[in-house]
């Protein structure tokens, strides 16, 4: 059989799946909810008409996450659409 392990824990906003709608490939992975959640299922044409470009949201999530790491950031009261505003300042 095939082992099973934990590669992350995944909280509100996060999503998975990206690299199938980026290549069309199928997914490489399961994901188990550890409790009752909501989940959304899009094809690409559906996400990109409804959220946009895909790899732009993906390069703003990863600032986000970097910007949420630094401790004083961290220990701050911002909200999440204050730390989206940051995000978006920040250029490549």
């Amino acid at each position: 059989g095939s082992a099973s392990f934990s590669l992350s824990d995944l909280k509100h906003g996060d999503f998975f799946g990206e690299r199938s709608l980026i290549t069309g490939e199928p997914r490489n992975a399961d994901v188990v909810a550890k409790t009752d959640c909501v989940c959304l299922s899009l094809s690409r044409d559906e996400f990109h008409k409804n959220f946009g470009d895909l790899e732009e949201l993906i390069r703003l999530t990863t600032i986000k996450r970097r910007i949420e790491a630094v401790p004083v950031i961290a220990s701050s009261e911002l909200a999440p659409y204050e730390i989206t505003a940051l995000a978006q300042l920040v250029e490549d």
